[in-house]
């Protein structure tokens, strides 16, 4: 059988409903739970940077965010995994810790960015229990502190709005130092979830072009997006040569 390997990260082959699960249980039982929402852009740069995949590796829980990552899947002969939008599932995961009072940091995005995700999060769950917030502004020494302060609050839910290169660099030190926490890159999901961009429409979502429509919003984003294309033709050039 088919494994669901991509360059040897095994994407998780469960449902949004059963990593929720996964999700639940961690809390239950104090333990840490990182989840990697994987697209192309990562495995490309995983490609070049051995401290990155190094980090990556340690993820007990890998969706297939982007539809680049469900394509190669597909041209492996692996037909089983379905996308999972890392927004769906923060979302998600969100809903289930203000259910169950569970402390959450939120650490990422312009200070504007982030004053308006809480807001907008404390009208749709008024008993919300974000008990660090900080916006994704900051230098190497002040990162040093930042991960002190997250260690000293011990939150059980940790959000990561930061580009992905350093996300989870930050994560991986938080896993490594027993941070007993759902941990998650959720890259431009408070942009979203703040009111300052508007989510693609659904026909968008079902089609795997978000990415599309996120870069007709955002045209800067040109070069970002034809360097992931000429990446993930070269890993499919090199499997099948």
């Amino acid at each position: 059988m088919q494994k669901n390997l991509i360059n040897n990260f095994e994407i998780t082959p469960k449902s949004l409903e059963e990593i929720l699960i996964d999700v639940e249980k961690a809390w239950e039982e104090k333990q840490s739970l990182r989840i990697l929402s994987f697209n192309p852009e990562m495995l490309i740069y995983s490609t070049e940077n051995k401290d990155f995949d190094n980090a990556l590796r340690k993820a007990q829980i890998i969706i297939a965010d982007g539809i680049g990552i469900i394509i190669l899947l597909k041209l492996m002969g692996v037909k089983f995994i379905k996308r999972i939008a890392g927004i769906d599932l923060a979302s998600k995961i969100l809903e289930k810790a203000c259910e169950k009072n569970i402390s959450i940091a939120l650490l990422g995005g312009t200070e504007d960015t982030i004053k308006n995700t809480i807001e907008k999060i404390k009208l749709k769950y008024q008993n919300i229990n974000i008990i660090y917030k900080r916006h994704g502004f900051f230098n190497q020494e002040q990162e040093k502190n930042i991960i002190k302060e997250i260690l000293e609050l011990q939150p059980q839910l940790v959000f990561l709005a930061l580009p992905f290169q350093r996300a989870e660099i930050i994560i991986a030190d938080l896993q490594k130092q027993k941070l007993h926490a759902i941990l998650m890159g959720v890259g431009g999901t408070f942009d979203v979830w703040s009111g300052g961009i508007k989510r693609s429409p659904l026909v968008f979502q079902k089609l795997g072009l978000e990415w599309f429509w996120r870069l007709c919003l955002q045209p800067q984003r040109f070069q970002r997006i034809f360097k992931m294309f000429v990446g993930l033709l070269k890993i499919i050039l090199f499997r099948y040569n």
